[in-house]
């Protein structure tokens, strides 16, 4: 089977079937994760896997255009991932089930409130949530 020849309604069935194995998985974790933190992290593992599936596909190069453009694809949705977060309150951008994440993980432990010690999920100052973007 080859994924052009899938219909849209293939790829939606394949999608659900994801979502209820995951949800047997995880019941609902989702509700106390960073959602978009996830989401990113499955667009970055895309292009991941996108350049490496480039390495295999580097001996035919009428693939190189189309796998350049597929990648830029991925780049565009992490923009409006970023995006999309901006306009997120604090509180829902807590991430108490997300577990520990590569690179992510290292980057929030550190990360707190100049005056009250508290990560900004948790910091109710005027500061809180403010990255000085």
């Amino acid at each position: 089977m080859r994924l052009n020849e899938l219909t849209p309604e293939q790829i939606e069935e394949w999608r659900k079937a994801r979502m209820d194995a995951g949800r047997a998985q995880y019941g609902d974790a989702h509700m106390q994760r960073y959602g978009l933190v996830d989401v990113m992290e499955e667009l970055l593992d895309a292009i991941n896997i996108i350049d490496l599936a480039a390495e295999r596909m580097a001996a035919e190069p009428e693939c190189a255009s189309s796998v350049r453009s597929l990648r830029l694809s991925v780049q565009l949705l992490i923009g409006s991932v970023r995006d999309t977060d901006k306009l997120l309150p604090d509180r829902l951008c807590s991430d108490e089930q997300g577990g520990e994440r590569i690179w992510w993980s290292e980057q929030v432990r550190y990360k707190v409130c100049d005056e009250c010690g508290e990560t900004p999920a948790r910091c109710g100052c005027e500061e809180a949530g403010d990255d000085g973007d």
